[in-house]
């Protein structure tokens, strides 16, 4: 590669900058993963159990994952409590909407605030408190129904 701008180094920093992008949310989540197990000793007792458990002595797999319903729970409410991108993507609604007396017109770019959704005690109960239990339905599966946002077209009055 012989061009001025475009070389064997340019090439290489824009590898490390994509390597790093998504590099950085996952080091950031694991560090507060570790973070909530280190200050809520139950939490850090019934995740270490629960692998245990499904794990029979073995090397924990993703195909166990689905049965990881507590450290499932533990990791989405992690993911609640400390919101890395406290602003989701950008979003173009589909149809002019009216959400609480203001009108989005068809073809508005939106940005959802994430934060306060995940932090709204209308949405989940005592909020400022870290209680993976609230990801877990009465069989103690885990459920993600409407209890974390996901952005989707809203075609009703809100």
């Amino acid at each position: 590669m012989t061009h001025p701008i475009y070389n064997f180094d340019q090439l290489q920093h824009l590898i490390y900058d994509l390597f790093m992008t998504f590099n950085e949310p996952i080091i950031t989540s694991l560090l507060w993963i570790l973070l909530f197990l280190a200050q809520y000793h139950e939490v850090q007792d019934k995740v270490r159990q629960e692998l245990l458990e499904v794990s029979r002595g073995e090397t924990v797999t993703m195909d166990d994952f689905a049965n990881l319903h507590y450290t499932r729970a533990t990791i989405a409410e992690t993911a609640r409590i400390r919101t890395l991108a406290p602003t989701g993507l950008p979003h173009s609604v589909s149809e002019t909407i009216s959400v609480e007396g203001f009108t989005i017109p068809k073809g508005a770019m939106i940005l959802p605030l994430l934060w306060a959704i995940h932090m709204d005690p209308n949405v989940h109960e005592k909020p400022d408190e870290f209680r993976p239990g609230r990801f877990l339905d009465d069989e103690g599966n885990f459920s993600n129904r409407s209890r974390s946002f996901r952005f989707k077209a809203v075609k009703r009055e809100l």
